[in-house]
């Protein structure tokens, strides 16, 4: 029987066998650890594991398995760069500061007491150790990211601390390392400075130049995605070679590629795809395969030096995150989520680990090796690895259903309508700009539709043709994992078509494509628009573009005297908003001062993060004024209104040929406000002042039912926790 069970647990080696048991771990971990309501992550390490050298022996660690796991700890690091909210960071820099500074000095300083007085390692050794104490890894993030928290402020707080940790203990250990190097300690540290320095140029004033130029002149998705992944492993090689570790080259690529990749669009569905199925699995796999508990078994100081590591290294992140809740007066949830996402260690932990070990200092009387760190601090080290991923993974998943449990009792539902994008297809050229442009303004509740009106009396080539152009806008949409129905019409006019459909499907808005050759005042502004501007009362946003709406870095919004009297006021607001946030573009707005004034209301009681910038504007004929600002990746959007609505002007007539003669080179859009009722009882035109006052009543009735809700100023002024009736319209 012996040797039976040494030949079934013998390393396999056919590639085939491994990658066919690594994928079934990466499909039955989550589902079989769901039922026991332990976190995935936390299934992949217990997995590597069991299957793994120290376990049943099932698969080698060899290099493949190191290859794909380091570029899984890579590839977290540059989603945490691609994915943080470049706004928000800007806006809480100075709360990051601080948790950096934290989370760094808090644990080095007690890691360094505990090794030097408890563990009476050397000086060195002690400040080695304390520098892994200090460092962390954002193993949890992905985690947070399916959870659709990555743009959260506490997560964007935790992931600008993390890289001015992992900044100071690669400094550490690049000063320790070199230290034991028998080059000059000069040469080498001003080596490493300029190579860092080389690098970061390279990252954010090369990189940036060359991704507009490919994402310009290459459409095709793959070679967008490949793209990508070259800039980002390229950034991490850099800083290699700079004697830093790669995951801070990797993670400055995210941050500087991370306007380029819109949230929602198949590139970033891509990105994320590949690291949730393969890159991330892969490495937190090849965690668990380290890990041998068979050592604890030799004697007692092993496992002492163990719980001394484990107990420091986690009072050392509890005591930053508590210190940061106490500094900036934040929940609890927001406490529990810092040290989540702070106490997990794999990767410049183990560099350090590596080099330490590696640091030969003499032979002893046996002629064995003594080591800078010896084998009861490597062994402690990976027990550390293991206790701290699985305390992140079930810390970061209780703190997040906390912050989601905190919404929705701050935003209950509220009996508001569907709303739902219709993009009717009439020039095949428009069809990937108007999908790309539907999918950054939609909100996640948000319907998508494709129309193609055809004549009743067709060829059926022309049949073949719409469906082949239907097909084609549905799969751009599932590109980005979502979808979009197509409905094909006959009918012998394409504004009839247009208004029954929107009748039929209950359309909120309507996107309308003009081609940049076409003039303004043709079609679309013509005849047709008028039809469909009379018949039906929902938004319209026509569209004329000269680049991809991802390459929008800044949109000037022009509001016009009243809008916000307008009925569909707040729906076009919170897609502008929308479209920004994903583009991470920031909004100019021009307007009187009382618009400006209701406008920044409302995005304080939201808690929009966007970049603004407010400039009085009276008078919609001023517009060629704005001809000198306008650059090539902006987006002028001017905001129209129908006749017989309470901001409508006679001068809206001849926009269209101020727009034509001064703005005729210019990615442009014309929004033409839903005038439908949103609420039974309401009036056609809602006064702002109303507006508040009925949301006070509203919150008064909701804290009385039980419900807690707190409207505190921030340090920006801003109110602290969204009206849940501003957000929700």
């Amino acid at each position: 029987m012996r040797p039976l069970l040494l030949t079934i647990f013998q390393p396999l080696s056919n590639p085939i066998a491994i990658f066919l048991i690594v994928l079934l771990i990466i499909l039955l971990a989550p589902i079989l650890l769901k039922r026991l309501r332990i976190p995935h992550i936390v299934g992949m390490i217990l997995a590597g594991l069991l299957v793994g050298p120290h376990g049943l022996n099932i698969l080698p660690r060899d290099s493949s398995i190191d290859l794909f796991g380091q570029l899984g700890l890579l590839y977290i690091m540059f989603l945490a760069g691609v994915e943080i909210d470049l706004n928000d960071l800007r806006n809480n820099r100075y709360k990051s500061l601080v948790f950096g500074l934290f989370t760094f000095s808090i644990p080095l300083v007690l890691g360094y007491i505990s090794s030097r007085y408890l563990l009476h390692y050397a000086l060195a050794s002690s400040v080695l150790m304390a520098a892994m104490y200090a460092s962390h890894t954002l193993i949890t993030f992905p985690m947070v990211s399916r959870m659709g928290l990555a743009k959260k402020t506490v997560v964007n707080i935790a992931v600008g601390g993390t890289i001015i940790t992992e900044t100071l203990v690669l400094l550490i250990l690049a000063a320790v390392s070199s230290h034991y190097r028998h080059e000059t300690d000069n040469m080498t540290e001003m080596r490493m400075l300029i190579g860092l320095l080389i690098s970061v140029l390279v990252i954010f004033f090369v990189f940036p130049p060359l991704t507009r130029w490919f994402l310009k002149n290459f459409r095709d998705s793959v070679l967008q995605f490949v793209f990508i992944l070259v800039l980002a492993f390229g950034a991490a090689l850099l800083t290699e070679y700079a004697g830093m570790h790669g995951v801070l080259g990797i993670f400055f690529a995210g941050l500087v590629l991370n306007k380029y990749i819109p949230k929602v669009s198949p590139l970033m569905n891509r990105l994320e795809f590949m690291g949730n199925m393969l890159f991330i699995p892969f490495f937190l796999i090849s965690i668990g395969m380290m890990i041998n508990f068979s050592v604890f078994a030799h004697g007692t100081e092993a496992l002492y030096v163990a719980l001394v590591m484990i107990a420091v290294a986690l009072l050392g992140k509890w005591l930053a995150s508590f210190l940061t809740r106490q500094t900036f007066k934040m929940s609890r949830s927001e406490e529990l989520m810092l040290f989540g996402l702070s106490s997990g260690r794999a990767a410049v932990t183990l560099a350090i680990l590596m080099i330490g070990y590696n640091i030969i200092l003499g032979y002893d009387a046996q002629n064995e090796p003594v080591r800078l760190m010896d084998e009861y601090v490597l062994n402690g080290s990976l027990v550390l690895i293991l206790v701290s991923c699985i305390i992140s993974a079930l810390a970061t998943d209780k703190a997040a259903g906390k912050i989601l449990l905190d919404e929705v009792k701050e935003n209950p539902s509220l009996d508001t309508v569907n709303e739902s994008l219709l993009i009717p297809i009439a020039n095949p050229k428009n069809i990937d700009c108007l999908v790309q442009l539907a999918l950054l303004m939609r909100d996640s509740k948000d319907k998508l539709y494709a129309l193609r009106v055809v004549d009743d009396i067709i060829k059926e080539n022309s049949k073949e043709n719409s469906l082949r152009q239907l097909i084609y806008a549905s799969k751009l949409a599932a590109a980005a994992d979502l979808r979009l129905q197509q409905v094909l019409r006959y009918d012998s006019d394409v504004a009839n078509g247009i208004i029954h459909t929107v009748r039929e499907y209950d359309i909120s808005d309507v996107l309308l494509g003009l081609h940049h050759k076409l003039p303004l005042n043709d079609f679309f502004l013509g005849a047709k628009t008028r039809s469909i501007m009379t018949q039906m009362q929902k938004g319209i946003y026509i569209n004329r573009f000269i680049l991809r709406p991802a390459d929008i870095h800044r949109i000037l919004l022009v509001v016009p005297s009243k809008a916000e009297f307008e009925k569909g006021f707040l729906s076009w607001l919170n897609r502008m908003i929308k479209l920004a946030s994903n583009l991470n573009a920031g909004i100019s707005f021009y307007a009187t001062a009382a618009t400006i004034n209701h406008s920044r209301q409302i995005l304080s009681v939201q808690k929009v993060n966007v970049r603004t910038k407010w400039t009085e504007f009276d008078d919609l004929n001023n517009l060629p004024a704005l001809a000198d600002e306008i650059k090539k990746d902006d987006l002028l959007t001017v905001v129209l209104s129908r006749q017989g609505s309470v901001s409508f002007k006679n001068s809206f007539e001849g926009i269209a040929q101020i727009l034509e003669n001064k703005f005729d080179h210019c990615n442009l859009m014309l929004i033409y406000p839903n005038q439908t009722v949103y609420k039974e009882g309401w009036t056609s035109f809602y006064s702002p002042l109303d507006f508040y006052n009925e949301t006070e009543e509203l919150l008064s009735a909701l804290s009385n039912d039980g419900l807690q809700h707190s409207s505190k100023l921030s340090d920006s002024g801003r109110l602290e926790d969204p009206d849940p009736l501003t957000r929700k319209l």
